[in-house]
Parts: structure tokens; sequence; C-alpha cells
């Protein structure tokens, strides 16, 4: 049996994927806990956050419209 080298790469990149999208999660599971424990700086990394999450929802918003016309 011969495994072709375009279906040995395709396995090889989604495995890939797929680590690091749990090494992302995990990063950012461990800054919230560690900004958490940080108590001065709570309210700014609060603002910050919910300013965050503001601008890529108005971003992903406008480029689901873009998409989509």
């Amino acid at each position: 049996m011969t495994i072709a080298i375009e279906e040995t790469y395709i396995t090889d990149v989604d495995g890939t994927r797929r680590r690091n999208y749990y090494a992302l999660f995990m990063w950012a599971i461990s800054g919230i806990l560690m900004w958490w424990q940080m108590p001065k700086v709570r309210m700014w990394g609060g603002v910050t956050l919910l300013f965050s999450l503001g601008i890529a929802s108005v971003l992903g918003y406008a480029m689901y419209a873009v998409f989509t016309n």
C-alpha cells in the first residue's frame, strides 16, 4: 500500500492546526487567570477586554456584510 505525498501533507497540516488551536486556547485561559490574580489591573483589563470584544464584533459584522454581498 502506498500513500501519496499530498495525503501525508494534508494529514500533517491538519494535525498541526488542531494542536495550535489547543495551544492558543490554553494561552488565552492562562492569561485571563493571571490577569484576574492582579487586582490593580482588573478594571483596566476588563475595559480593554470589553473594548476588544466590541471592536472584533464590529469588524466581524463588517466583513460578513462585505463578503456576503
